[in-house]
């Protein structure tokens, strides 16, 4: 069951950060468009160094195995849900030009 929570609260978290990246600093870059923000907040990290460092903490740790987890899940829902949408969305898309 705290695995479940974990993982739920953690792909949340995960989400508000990709919006607040993409819609918070990117608005101090003059020349960029509203679209190609859209597509920085889709694109995200693909988690090969979230899942590294999780799995370099040591076993010693107490609940290492949850982070792990939770980890894992959020790289593989965040490839899975990016692959499976990500043609659609940058089609719906105004990305000619600058």
């Amino acid at each position: 069951w705290a695995l479940r929570v974990l993982i739920f609260w953690t792909l949340v978290a995960v989400l508000i950060s990709r919006v607040l990246v993409s819609y918070g600093l990117l608005q101090l870059v003059p020349q960029m468009r509203r679209s190609w923000m859209d597509v920085v907040r889709m694109a995200g990290v693909r988690g090969a160094i979230s899942l590294a460092l999780a799995l370099s903490i040591p076993s010693s740790v107490p609940q290492a195995r949850l982070v792990v987890d939770a980890t894992f899940v959020v790289v593989v829902v965040t490839l899975l849900v990016g692959a499976l949408t990500y043609e659609r969305r940058v089609i719906a898309m105004d990305l000619r030009g600058g």
